[in-house]
């Protein structure tokens, strides 16, 4: 009962401007829905029983209906930020089409298996990576930022979250041009955003459906 007090609050909250952690306000956007379910799950948990035998029945039955609920919310609002499939999927049509790419921040070839890479990317810390751009204006570099703003959907191919980060597919000379401080044009085509709908690109005033 207390989980639903607490899922069902929360939208309040996140309107309020009381909360403002990504996790939390991705949360608030399916919670009312779980909280109601979660008030049921309280009930039946609260409803007299007499026979042990039936009283662990229910709360076996009750316990599995619950761990359902939470990978069901956790699915429908936070696996978003998980999910690298469709940054993958792009850097992979990159590779076919024989674009350079560029990581750059940690690699850990998490890329490799859902894109089904054939070459390694090359990779450099953060900061680095302004001679390569320079040398491949044309190839595309994979990188994060902490907050997303305007900026950086100008010349995006892919934007999608990444747990607390953002994950931006941008042209190589784009990038460049931005760390320079020259202004560059919008490309005919805008970025491809996901997931599609989401809250944030809203805030931005960005049609991304």
């Amino acid at each position: 009962i207390a989980a639903g007090a607490a899922l069902l609050w929360l939208p309040r909250a996140v309107a309020a401007g009381r909360i403002d952690s990504v996790w939390y306000v991705d949360l608030a956007t399916a919670s009312p829905g779980f909280a109601v379910a979660a008030f049921v799950l309280g009930a039946l948990l609260l409803w007299p029983v007499r026979d042990d035998a039936t009283n662990l029945r229910r709360l076996s039955a009750v316990s599995i209906v619950a761990l359902a609920l939470v990978y069901g919310l956790f699915a429908q609002t936070l696996w978003p930020r998980f999910d690298l499939a469709p940054a993958a999927h792009r850097i992979a049509a990159l590779e076919r089409a024989g674009v350079p790419l560029a990581h750059l921040d940690i690699y850990q070839n998490q890329f490799r298996f859902l894109g089904r890479l054939e070459r390694p990317i090359t990779a450099f810390l953060p900061g680095q990576g302004h001679d390569w751009a320079a040398a491949h204006p044309d190839g595309r570099v994979i990188r994060y930022v902490k907050t997303l703003s305007k900026d950086d959907l100008i010349d995006a191919d892919l934007v999608q979250p990444f747990r607390s980060d953002w994950l931006v597919i941008e042209r190589a000379g784009s990038w460049l041009a931005r760390e320079r401080g020259e202004a560059i044009a919008p490309p005919a085509t805008p970025a491809e955003l996901f997931p599609h709908g989401y809250w944030p690109y809203r805030a931005l005033g960005v049609d991304a459906r």
